[in-house]
């Protein structure tokens, strides 16, 4: 039962949140961590008004994973002495089956689907282009791996929690509050990355300011925003704080599942740094999203006896 409620939860607390083991929807992974996830979609053309309905193409689903097939061999194509060719290509199958996802017309599916890559990948050059400077990144990992010590935990901290990442984040905070966000964001990083042993192809990737795009085919949760996950102690906005002591309160509930309390407090670690990282005029709109997320957990405090 607490599952279930924990997973209601999830659903309805995180809001614009995305899941960690996914990107934002539409938005292509980003190559440069100082931008915000831009978005890079292909336009689809839309069909005049006065087309028939019959003429419309036919209502049929065409699954990506079942039409993406030779990742290898989309332009730039990949020869086998690429530098990197196999982190490289864990993560062309991620960018590729999110643009097929939320970029593709049904034109172009049908054309994967029939014809196949040569003849139509030429026509996706957003996506060429991008998976070109996948392939330029892949090359500067393959150097920065042969200087062990310059992909260390504390530079991949330097790197994307370093002075410039902040500028334009976290304002309408007090100075003390933006401060202790961003040393706990620094000191989280270093700690999971130290802990969980990051792989150096993961710090190389984000050392280069590879940002978000570095964790993808990794088992690494997808935390580390501006700021970081677990970085916020307080919004400073009277629902969500009701939330967050409602969530810490349940934390130490022995009547509950620690699966549940784990997952309640993961997400409200997210929820938080959502809300922080939004503009200052729109933060408080978010309000609704804590609103939201009680609900569940007074259900669960009610049914428990916590």
């Amino acid at each position: 039962m607490w599952r279930s409620l924990a997973l209601t939860l999830l659903v309805g607390a995180c809001g614009s949140k995305q899941s960690p083991s996914r990107p934002p929807p539409h938005v292509p992974p980003p190559l440069d961590a100082g931008a915000d996830s831009p978005a890079r979609a292909i336009q689809d053309e839309l069909p005049p008004d006065d087309v028939p309905a019959d003429d419309d193409p036919p209502d049929e689903e065409l699954a990506c994973e079942d039409i993406i097939r030779d990742l290898a061999t989309f332009p730039p194509a990949l020869p086998d002495d690429t530098p990197e060719r196999d982190w490289n290509l864990a993560i062309r199958a991620h960018v590729i089956e999110e643009d097929c996802e939320h970029g593709w017309t049904f034109e172009h599916k049908q054309c994967f689907a029939t014809r196949g890559v040569s003849a139509c990948a030429p026509q996706l050059t957003d996506l060429t282009e991008r998976l070109a400077k996948l392939g330029e990144l892949g090359a500067k990992i393959a150097a920065a791996r042969a200087k062990p010590a310059a992909i260390g935990c504390k530079q991949v901290v330097a790197a994307h929690y370093g002075p410039p990442r902040w500028q334009g984040r976290l304002e309408g905070f007090s100075p003390k509050a933006r401060n202790q966000m961003i040393a706990d964001s620094r000191s989280l990083m270093q700690k999971a990355c130290t802990a969980e042993s990051w792989k150096d192809s993961t710090r190389a990737c984000l050392v280069l300011g590879g940002g978000d795009l570095c964790f993808f085919a990794t088992r690494i949760r997808r935390m580390w925003g501006y700021p970081a996950d677990g970085s916020v102690r307080t919004l400073g906005i009277p629902d969500c704080d009701e939330y967050d002591a409602a969530v810490t309160k349940l934390a130490g509930c022995k009547n509950v599942e620690a699966y549940t309390r784990e997952s309640l407090l993961r997400i409200a670690a997210a929820l938080k740094a959502n809300i922080a990282a939004a503009p200052p005029a729109e933060r408080a709109k978010r309000a609704q999203s804590c609103r939201a997320a009680l609900a569940p957990i007074t259900d669960i405090v009610a049914s428990s006896g916590c």
